[in-house]
């Protein structure tokens, strides 16, 4: 399914329910819009479903890796610039970014967890 509005492909934004809107366009029609904090391509979260003590030790041996837990599900937080991040928050490469930058967060808002300065984020 399309956008309405941008024409971008929705399928992928919400696992449960399609929309003829993308959250982008949504956002942008309940009158919110990036305020170009630039934390979203300061780090990004993974779902995480089998978190036993062996993974949570693998993982927190690594740097730049946290667990966070959102709605009673924990995600594996990896803080890790976009090399493309300029010190503006601007994408250098806005233009031909990847399609993943393009739809920005879903409103799926059991599977993600919005960066605290995101004026895009359900409550923000």
């Amino acid at each position: 399914m399309k956008c309405s509005v941008c024409g971008n492909d929705t399928s992928n934004y919400d696992s449960k329910k399609r929309r003829a809107i993308c959250p982008a366009c949504d956002a942008k029609q309940k009158g919110k819009v990036c305020n170009k904090c630039g934390d979203c391509c300061r780090g990004f979260h993974m779902p995480l479903k089998n978190l036993n003590n062996d993974v949570r030790k693998y993982l927190l041996y690594h740097e730049n890796c946290e667990i966070q837990e959102h709605n009673g599900k924990h995600f594996l937080y990896i803080k890790n610039k976009c090399k493309h991040l300029g010190d503006d928050n601007l994408c250098a490469i806005y233009e031909s970014r990847p399609e993943v930058c393009k739809r920005g967060y879903t409103e799926d808002t059991d599977n993600v967890i919005y960066p605290e300065k995101c004026s895009l984020k359900p409550d923000g």
